[in-house]
């Protein structure tokens, strides 16, 4: 029987005699050496016929939600540090996320994400940093953001968040997830505009608002344009990025 093995390290491919890897093949039994936990080894059984191992992925954080902060850069005297990471591959499954605030461990909790309330009374920057951990044992640390707080109380107006805060969905529709975050929290409506015009208003009194509405409930005909608005208790207000929808 052929053994024959290809190795997928780091995005390199690398393949040759199961000899030349360090296998081995007696009475039967084939041993492999141990490869890095991100590696997948391939062994062919027969000329159409391959078995697969695949090792223990480490987490991975989003380059653009894995980490941030709300407000983002400044603030008064508080903010938001939310984290999230994915995990793949065999025994997948993030157990517990940690954060960081100056590289010092400061919160952890189970799951794979994480939303924290930050407090300084004292202007200063601080740096944030979240590190994820698999069933496997393994960990990754995401990004790293930088805050600066006044020390003085402020009122930021609403956030529509980043790649989810305003879109259509596969199943047709229109999502939306605003929150408002700092020393004066608290959404007072959500606003949907349909070319210019409200077609759905809101009352809300939390500090986060999450809704999804069938596209075939607005509007069947046509082509129309999209966006929301949502106004705090402080008056504040943010809109959200425009759709354009072209119902046939």
């Amino acid at each position: 029987m052929r053994l024959y093995q290809k190795t997928i390290v780091g995005g390199l491919v690398l393949a040759g005699l199961a000899g030349f890897f360090g296998c081995k093949d007696s009475s039967n039994e084939k041993s492999a050496t141990k490869l890095p936990s991100h590696s997948v080894t391939i062994e062919q059984l027969a000329e159409n016929e391959y078995r697969c191992f695949v090792g223990d992925i480490p987490p991975t954080f989003d380059p653009i939600t894995g980490i941030y902060s709300f407000p983002e850069d400044k603030t008064g005297m508080s903010a938001e540090i939310h984290a999230s990471a994915r995990d793949k591959g065999k025994n997948a499954g993030i157990t517990k996320m940690i954060l960081y605030e100056d590289g010092m461990k400061i919160f952890s909790t189970e799951g794979d994400n994480v939303s924290f309330p930050i407090n300084h009374d004292e202007p200063g920057k601080h740096t944030y940093q979240a590190e994820a951990i698999d069933n496997g044992g393994n960990s990754t640390k995401s990004q790293i953001v930088t805050v600066e707080f006044s020390g003085k109380l402020t009122d930021t107006p609403p956030r529509f968040s980043p790649l989810t805060g305003f879109y259509v969905t596969d199943g047709g529709d229109l999502h939306m997830y605003v929150s408002d975050a700092g020393d004066r929290k608290g959404l007072e409506e959500v606003l949907l505009y349909e070319d210019g015009n409200v077609i759905r208003k809101f009352k809300i009194d939390t500090d986060r608002f999450s809704t999804s509405i069938p596209l075939s409930s607005i509007s069947q005909s046509g082509k129309h344009i999209y966006y929301a608005e949502a106004v705090d208790k402080g008056g504040n207000r943010s809109r959200s990025p425009t759709l354009k929808v072209n119902f046939e």
